[in-house]
């Protein structure tokens, strides 16, 4: 789901693959074509039905629909909250004509009982194969369960082992959706193995391998106004490190081992990779799969546990949904994952008046991301419990505010769901907004919507960092660029814009130079162990190629 355009810093590190034409039209394509889509059976026609959907709904001639019955309700035992329905499949319809306001659909294979009012959900309740007759396509693999979370893919290796030699239907198989990619490109079969969809490969380009650059020392360069104060110019320093690869989620710097040097850690959704950057000298300290079954989405380091030492905090969910942090420390010279399936959303902050406290909030039922208070987390003997609630503005979940003081007034800076920052006080009053949309990130959740004709799987964005420093300036990235529809975000333009509240306005303090990337993270740290703080931020490179990871690089910049 996190790709955009290509960048031009640094060499790629790719398989020899196809390339479709425009990683955007190509995702865009993928959207609009399997999106979820339900409506209901409105009556036989002959030896077809006809259902309530038409082009309208953007459903096209060979769509496939599965007719369904909800079942028995799925209720959660301790809150008695209705999660969901067990339901009955009675078959599965495909559109051969669409008209104004209802399309016809044939019957595939064997249906029983189809009524008027059974709901149909199109492209669901039937397995997805992924054939790759290339050899090459396990990261295309990838980015389609990403794109198309809602689709029951089968599993990259097994459905290698069930393909057979040459493109065809295998006898006795039960009805399944058929995702085939060869040298031409990539064409989706229904379960009678007709092409319904097809996206052609771009003249049969090939990516060039570019082995990894072994990490060195990283050049520093000498850009002009890399960052701008209000009313002001002039040249600042610009460090940049070598390639990483994947879309980042997270950073965090501080003395993770109690040596006295400032580290940094950049999470990305399967690992955590650890740094340090001293006297010129790049060196990766670390790296820490967090496992195959789960996907970070926030990073944040405390000493909870008082050592000198920051723990790092990673918020992660897992294949089911599930809310599953760890914490990873440094113990006798190495960095481990000391804790594991930590049930809630976690994040680092600083109180006015209290200092930095490690919070935490439970994830919700169905379709509610956040549930309940926000929460101090504390030690209890070894273990970490629930302490004390924090004062928040009313509807705010854990990421989207940030307190600070004006003149002793305790007020919130929070990014809204339309993408401006404001100014709340904590009664919910907005008493200021910026001027623009700011913010925006491409990390999430998947939750499910609870809706009469089923249940939908959606992105649930968690929002951008907004640190308020010393200065009283309120810090914050703004990304831009292209977005598909509001389910899909890919950004290709990024700043960090220093904003300063007078009572009455939002106020610019300070820029950076806008670049062609996504920042998914960023820190106010003494980062490059050189006596004073920086601005560092984690970004992902814009990619043409849909196939292939994203580079991620970490930029350092000298304050104003």
């Amino acid at each position: 789901m996190l790709r955009t355009l290509r960048a031009t810093s640094f060499l790629l590190a790719l398989l020899f693959i196809p390339a479709l034409n425009a990683s955007a039209a190509f995702v865009d394509a993928l959207i609009r074509d399997f999106a979820p889509v339900s409506g209901y059976v409105i009556q036989p026609a002959g030896n077809e039905f006809i259902i309530d959907l038409d082009a309208r709904q953007q459903i096209a001639v060979g769509d496939i629909f599965s007719v369904v019955t909800p079942g028995e309700k799925i209720v959660h035992p301790v809150t008695k909250e209705v999660l969901g329905t067990l339901d009955t499949v009675k078959g599965l319809l495909q559109v051969t004509r669409i008209k104004a306001g209802y399309s016809y659909c044939r019957a595939l294979g064997a249906v029983s009982g189809i009524r008027n009012g059974d709901v149909v959900r199109r492209f669901q309740n039937i397995d997805v194969d992924f054939w790759d007759y290339t050899g090459q396509g396990e990261q295309l693999f990838k980015e389609l369960q990403a794109t198309l979370p809602h689709l029951p893919w089968q599993g990259y290796v097994a459905s290698q082992k069930n393909r057979p030699a040459t493109p065809a239907l295998p006898a006795g198989k039960s009805p399944a959706l058929y995702f085939v990619l060869t040298s031409l490109g990539l064409d989706v079969r229904s379960p009678d193995f007709e092409i319904i969809h097809t996206y052609p490969g771009s003249g049969m380009r090939q990516a060039r391998i570019s082995p990894a650059p072994a990490i060195s020392p990283a050049a520093e360069k000498n850009d002009s106004a890399m960052i701008t104060r209000a009313s002001d110019s002039g040249s600042e320093t610009y460090w940049t490190s070598p390639p990483m690869k994947g879309t980042p989620v997270g950073v965090e710097t501080g003395d993770f081992d109690g040596d006295g040097k400032q580290e940094i850690a950049v999470a990305f959704g399967d690992r955590v990779e650890i740094y340090r950057l001293a006297g010129g000298n790049y060196q990766q300290l670390a790296t820490l799969p967090l496992g195959s079954a789960m996907r970070a989405y926030h990073l944040d380091g405390f000493d909870l546990k008082g050592n000198g030492r920051l723990q790092l905090f990673v918020s992660a969910v897992t294949d089911f949904g599930n809310t599953a942090g760890v914490m990873i420390e440094s113990q006798d010279g190495q960095y481990r994952i000391t804790r594991k399936d930590i049930p809630w959303h976690m994040r680092s902050l600083t109180l006015p008046g209290e200092g930095a406290v490690l919070l935490a909030q439970r994830m919700g039922g169905q379709g509610r991301e956040f549930s309940g208070p926000v929460f101090r987390v504390r030690l209890a003997g070894t273990e970490l419990a629930q302490g004390a609630a924090v004062e928040v503005p009313p509807k705010a979940n854990l990421y989207d505010f940030t307190p600070f003081r004006f003149k002793d007034q305790k007020l919130f800076v929070c990014l809204g769901d339309d993408g401006y920052l404001n100014v709340v006080t904590p009664s919910g009053q907005v008493v200021g907004s910026s001027v623009d949309k700011m913010g925006g990130s491409e990390s999430y959740l998947e939750v499910t919507e609870e809706v009469q004709s089923g249940g939908e799987s959606l992105p649930a964005y968690i929002p951008a960092r907004i640190v308020v420093n010393e200065n009283g300036e309120i810090v914050v990235p703004v990304n831009s660029g292209f977005s598909l529809l509001s389910r899909v975000r890919m950004y290709a333009k990024s700043e960090v814009k220093a904003m300063k509240w007078d009572g009455s306005a939002l106020r610019d303090a300070w820029h950076s130079i806008q670049e062609k990337s996504y920042l998914a993270d960023f820190r106010l740290a003494d980062a490059n162990n050189g006596g004073s703080k920086s601005l560092v931020t984690v970004v992902a490179f814009p990619d043409y190629n849909p196939f292939s990871a994203r580079r991620a690089a970490l930029h350092i910049y000298k304050l104003p």
